[in-house]
This record gives C-alpha cells, structure tokens and sequence, in this order.
C-alpha cells in the first residue's frame, strides 16, 4: 500500500449536513485553494490538525469577482466547516 492511499483513509470525511450521530465539537475549519474540489481536500487536512473524526455542515464559495468600493477583486474557493470527533 502507498503512502498516499494510507493517507486518504485517514482523512475525516465532510459533510453537508449535520449527521444524525452523537458528536463532540472541536471548532471551525477552513480552507482556501484554486479549486472547490481542492479546498474540500484542503479542509479534510485542516481537520487532521484538530484530531477531527469528521467536518460537518460543510459550505463551500465558489469565489469570483468581487466588488471593493470603486475596485474589483479576484478571490479563491473558499470551504468551512465544524471540526467534530464522535462520541460512543
């Protein structure tokens, strides 16, 4: 087995919205990348950091343009989500 399948099982799954399981809450998370499906890959290594068991009521920004005052500005995918660890 490779290091990077090893890795991807490991990762906490996102969700959503929030599962109907018992659950502990650690804190936000949130991730920027150049792509949604990256930030969504981005976020599941954020929740590693916090020991997470999964990221739930996941929503992600498509980014864009947006407009500042008289300027407009360019910005990235955005992704959050609560960081939780089940509970038995």
């Amino acid at each position: 087995m490779n290091a990077s399948a090893t890795d991807s099982q490991a990762l906490p799954q996102l969700y959503d919205n929030v599962p109907q399981r018992l659950f502990r809450t650690l804190g936000t998370v949130g991730a920027g990348a150049k792509t949604v499906l990256e930030a969504r890959d981005q976020l599941q290594r954020e929740a590693v950091k916090v020991s997470a068991d999964a990221v739930v009521a996941v929503t992600c920004d498509e980014g864009g343009i947006k407009r500042d005052g008289l300027n407009f500005a360019k910005y990235q995918p955005y992704c959050k989500g609560m960081a939780v660890q089940w509970t038995k």
